[in-house]
């Protein structure tokens, strides 16, 4: 008999670099429903609409989670509720909620979605966004065994903690990094927690203190972008918020003293400058290193190579982003 693979325990026996590994998409549709997730989670909305709401999803450059209750089997019969949520909207107007019972009240949460983006105001003043704060888990089984075996004990410790918050959700991604958790509406999200750490995680970024060694960026942001801003947070023991970045480059032209690309697995150069609590500019330097093929998934079939960001330095600026 063999043992399992199970590819967060190899991670974290690996010690694999988490950072920059935030989901891609800035913006959020959360939908619950009554049918059950599929490993395509998309199979579950109403078919009719299926398309439209991708496509509305995709031009407002969100990602569609769909969303349960710890523990619960799917809530059967209507309504049920959808929240759209936009961490890069103004504080007070960041997150936007509703309910459904046919598919076309979905297009039109999709549509009010685009409306939050385009102008931070869905609808009329009894559903303006919000700032509601929730708590996304990914149980996902169906997608990645290790998020239904490690994200399930999770949503239940921060489900009694905070039980309207909390909810189960699908695929987020970084299956080796589970229990995966995205913090809304501030769009940061976590990986590697366990029951034990989740909750403390959780209230210690509310309380302003995010935890370096477990946050994985902001959704949204280029991962470049993530890698600088958290290692700022982490060196100088910042609030979540106090960094804001300014400009990205890539594919750096070598100094002198540089080894070349490719010497000890570096594949790339950058830099991001960032805004240090509304004043200070400082700029992160970087490099990109190929990581050893892994199997980064529970079923992948082969072994794949990711790259993984390292702030190398930190330069101050002046004013006008010169050293």
């Amino acid at each position: 008999m063999t043992d399992t693979f199970r590819c967060s325990d190899a991670a974290r026996e690996r010690g694999d670099p988490m950072l920059g590994t935030a989901p891609p998409q800035p913006r959020l549709l959360l939908v619950q429903t009554p049918r059950p997730w599929s490993p395509n989670a998309l199979l579950a909305l109403p078919a009719e609409v299926r398309d439209e709401i991708s496509s509305r999803a995709e031009a407002a450059q969100a990602r569609v989670l769909l969303i349960r209750r710890p523990g619960a089997r799917p809530v059967q019969t209507p309504p049920w509720c959808w929240y759209a949520v936009d961490p890069l909207g103004p504080p007070g107007g960041r997150v936007m909620r509703g309910t459904w019972n046919t598919g076309q009240d979905l297009v039109q949460a999709a549509v009010r979605l685009q409306a939050m983006v385009r102008d931070h105001h869905g609808g009329s003043a009894a559903d303006e966004p919000s700032d509601e704060e929730l708590v996304l888990v990914c149980t996902h089984g169906r997608k990645d065994v290790c998020c239904a075996v490690r994200g399930r004990p999770v949503a239940a410790a921060l489900s009694r903690e905070w039980p309207a918050a909390t909810w189960e959700c699908s695929h987020t991604g970084g299956d080796r990094f589970a229990a995966n958790v995205i913090v809304l509406p501030d769009g940061a999200c976590y990986g590697g927690l366990d029951a034990d750490t989740a909750v403390r995680t959780v209230l210690r970024h509310r309380q302003g203190r995010p935890d370096g060694t477990l946050l994985r960026g902001r959704i949204g942001d280029h991962r470049l972008v993530q890698c600088a801003v958290v290692d700022a947070l982490t060196r100088w023991q910042l609030a979540w918020g106090a960094v804001r970045p300014l400009d990205l480059r890539l594919h750096l032209p070598l100094d002198g003293d540089e080894e070349p690309l490719g010497h000890d697995g570096i594949v790339g150069r950058w830099q991001v400058d960032v805004e240090v609590e509304g004043h200070r500019r400082w700029r992160a330097v970087g490099v990109e290193r190929l990581a050893p093929a892994r199997r980064l998934t529970c079923d992948a079939p082969r072994a794949g190579s990711v790259r993984v960001p390292e702030v190398t330095g930190w330069e101050r600026l002046g004013a006008e982003g010169t050293s």
